[in-house]
Formats: structure tokens, sequence, C-alpha cells
């Protein structure tokens, strides 16, 4: 009597198909984590860059010595536009300064997305007297100028806001 025994050491053909098929859809797991970490860094990139060239423009326009009224408009290149609004507040009272708003704002495409970077901030232009000199009132500079002060929240004076990133579709 001959009899013949089967080696039970082995895998089917079926067991080996389920661990590639398994092996693979890790891979592709792993595959697609790395791409969308990269997506992110490259928008990071990108945001970073229009955060620093909004507060370039903005601090070009706050070294400005009379700042002109009105809308400019210019570009940085690699696709990042920039817009700077600058406004004369109408008093409401009689001061011996004048409060102009400045508004800078970057824009950049990001894959098929508009990107908004915007950066405001106000600054006091003492105002002349008949004699050309600054009416320097009492010599204290005007409320909101100090960090922390003003009605809002301490982001008022010439100090820049914190920049705010918007996505547009």
């Amino acid at each position: 009597m001959t009899s013949r025994v089967r080696g039970n050491g082995g895998f089917t053909l079926l067991e080996v198909i389920v661990a590639m098929a398994l092996f693979a859809a890790g891979i592709v797991a792993i595959s697609r984590l790395f791409t969308g970490s990269l997506q992110l860094c490259a928008g990071a990139r990108d945001a970073s860059a229009g955060a620093i060239y909004a507060r370039q423009r903005m601090e070009e326009a706050l070294l400005a010595p009379v700042p002109a009224e009105g809308v400019e408009q210019g570009d940085f290149g690699e696709g990042y536009r920039w817009k700077l609004e600058t406004s004369l507040v109408p008093p409401e009272e009689e001061k011996p300064y004048d409060e102009i708003r400045m508004r800078v704002t970057v824009r950049w495409e990001d894959g098929g997305d508009e990107r908004v970077v915007d950066l405001s901030a106000t600054r006091w232009r003492w105002k002349e007297t008949g004699e050309g000199d600054p009416a320097m009132g009492s010599g204290r500079k005007p409320t909101g100028s100090e960090p922390g002060s003003g009605d809002s929240g301490g982001n008022d004076g010439d100090y820049l806001r914190s920049p705010t990133l918007r996505r547009r579709r």
C-alpha cells in the first residue's frame, strides 16, 4: 500500500491573491497620504508667500510719507496680484489728526480656487496748522494708538491686524 502524502505547508492560489490585493490596497492608501501631504505643503507655502507679500506691501504703504487716497494695483509675479486701498476716515468730531485706513489684498490661484490674504491697518497723520507746524493738541497719541487699547481688541493704530486667509470658489 502506497499512499501519497500531501503537504500542508503551502498557500493556495486564492490565499495568495487575497494577500496581494490587501498589500496593493495598503500601498495605494500610503501613496494617497503622501500625495495629500505634498498638496498641503504646497498650499501652506503659497499661503505663507501670500502673507509675506501682503505684509511687504503694507509696510511700504505705511512708510510712505503721505499716502495717496485711492486704489493701487500691481503684480508680484508668480501669479500673486495685490491691491492697496487707502481711504481717509471722515472724522466724527474735530481732531488734530487725520485717520487713514489702509487695506492690502493679495490674490492668487490655487488649483482652480482663488485664495486671498487681507491685511488692514490704521495710520494717523497730524494735521498742519496755519504756520506749517503740526497741531500737536495735548501732545498725546490718538486713542487706540497703543497695543491693547481702543475698541477693536488692540488691533488698531499703526499695528497690523492678523492676516486673513480666504478661499473663494
